[in-house]
């Protein structure tokens, strides 16, 4: 009897990008001993995400369109894998285009008892590169992820057995695009994966996808954000479920942010702004996040026990008072 994949793509007011998506997705091959089923949730789009979804046809069926209204990545991620069927679940991102073997480069390994989850490779768009493009650049553009050593699974190539879920169950609704934190909600998910005992493999070559992220996405205002968001993502795990605690994070917060504004003031009397981020920058913007985060934590109860698998506490009224501040 044919096993059961399934694919998940969440999405947001990106109509057209997930157009050639699901095109793209409608030319991979799914292997002959497999039946897969797309499924699209929408995180509360107002364009038509919809329709495109209705209208598109993916190996002779029609994807499996849900709506999830509550704002956030990880809120559609969780209705997602709930609604899901397959023994393996699938995802990419409404900017990717995946290739034709990537359905059984990213599920065979899985189903042949080799991996619990899978990393697929990631690569930018040609028409997206860029001669200044270093490797803390590519980290922000989700591209050229590390594929040795300690690596976590990144949402645009990823996948793991539906079997994980009865020990790690969920996605923290405070990660992920979206949310309070705004980013890291698979870094968790990795690294709890990990602690339960669950082995990830790292994809080969026809793993690999292409990220259509978009120009906007090489700006400096949004290389930026990502990188503050990349360290409220670590300071929110690292308090949270490391349970590690700075003393005085206020002092180290203070000292990146003069380090930061230190070095821009330089850059301007010198005259040689950087059009973009650079390593020290990058480095003084994501310690400066990080700190700010770990002070703001450290003010409400731990939402996990140490290195745990389960949420121990969900937002509570004065939690909501640091989502608020968290945001801002």
């Amino acid at each position: 009897m044919p096993k059961a994949v399934s694919v998940i793509i969440c999405t947001r007011d990106r109509a057209e990008s997930l157009q050639e998506t699901l095109r793209a997705l409608g030319e991979t091959v799914v292997p002959g001993d497999l039946v897969a089923e797309v499924l699209v949730v929408d995180n509360g789009s107002r364009d038509r995400t919809r329709p495109v979804v209705r209208q598109a046809k993916i190996w002779g069926q029609s994807p499996r369109y849900l709506y999830e209204p509550r704002s956030g990545l990880s809120f559609a991620r969780n209705t997602g894998m709930a609604a899901a069927r397959g023994e393996v679940l699938l995802w990419t991102d409404d900017d990717v285009r995946p290739g034709g073997a990537w359905i059984e480069a990213l599920a065979r390994p899985i189903l042949d008892g080799l991996a619990d989850a899978v990393a697929g490779r990631i690569k930018l768009a040609p028409c997206l590169e860029r001669p200044w493009l270093q490797p803390w650049h590519r980290v922000c553009l989700a591209v050229d992820a590390p594929t040795t050593g300690d690596f976590d699974l990144t949402g645009a190539n990823m996948a793991f057995a539906r079997r994980v879920l009865e020990t790690v169950p969920a996605f923290d609704l405070e990660m992920g695009a979206g949310s309070c934190v705004g980013a890291g909600a698979e870094t968790l998910f990795s690294r709890q994966l990990v602690a339960a005992g669950y082995r990830l493999l790292a994809g080969g070559e026809e793993s690999t996808v292409e990220h259509h992220c978009g120009e906007h996405r090489l700006m400096r205002s949004s290389l930026t954000d990502v990188l503050m968001r990349h360290g409220r993502s670590q300071g929110y795990i690292a308090y949270h479920w490391k349970h590690r605690r700075v003393w005085f994070p206020a002092l180290h917060g203070g000292r990146s942010l003069l380090g930061l504004c230190g070095l821009r003031i330089l850059q301007r009397l010198r005259n040689d702004g950087d059009p973009v981020i650079g390593r020290r920058e990058a480095r003084w913007l994501w310690r400066w996040s990080y700190y700010r985060q770990m002070m703001i934590e450290s003010q409400g109860p731990r939402h996990y026990e140490r290195f745990g698998l389960e949420k121990l506490v969900s937002c509570s009224p004065r939690e909501e008072v640091f989502a608020q501040r968290r945001v801002a």
